[in-house]
């Protein structure tokens, strides 16, 4: 049962992850790494959410549901990476260099957030 509660956690990430970049991209424009930067923000808060809630509550089989099966098909690491190899072969280092090191320093940050957001909910 928990294969399938994955399996239907990551079918809904996915489609999520993949109605999030397009909306994005209506709005901004074609041309952006944006969607991909906000979903793999969207998901370290949620990963922090979910090991803070895990700090007051029992670890269940949900956490796993959530931070692996939703959460880790709602991130985009294999996009984000080819992002920044297209930035690259492009000649726009300035770009590649803010993917790369802004969306790590940003990840733990919001993973942080999401933790504290947890702690201040369940404390």
């Amino acid at each position: 049962m928990l294969v399938l509660l994955l399996i239907a956690a990551g079918s809904l990430g996915a489609s999520v992850r993949f109605s999030t970049e397009w909306l994005i991209r209506r709005i901004v424009g074609t041309d952006t790494s944006l969607g991909t930067w906000v979903c793999n923000m969207g998901g370290s808060l949620l990963a922090g959410f979910v090991m803070g809630s895990v700090m007051f509550f029992e670890y269940t089989e949900m956490s796993l549901i959530i931070s692996v099966g939703f959460a880790g098909s709602y991130t985009t690491f294999s996009t984000w990476m080819l992002q920044a190899a297209v930035f690259i072969q492009s000649g726009l280092w300035r770009d590649a260099f803010y993917s790369i090191f802004g969306s790590i320093g940003a990840g733990v940050l919001f993973v942080f957030i999401g933790y504290a957001l947890a702690e201040s909910l369940f404390r």
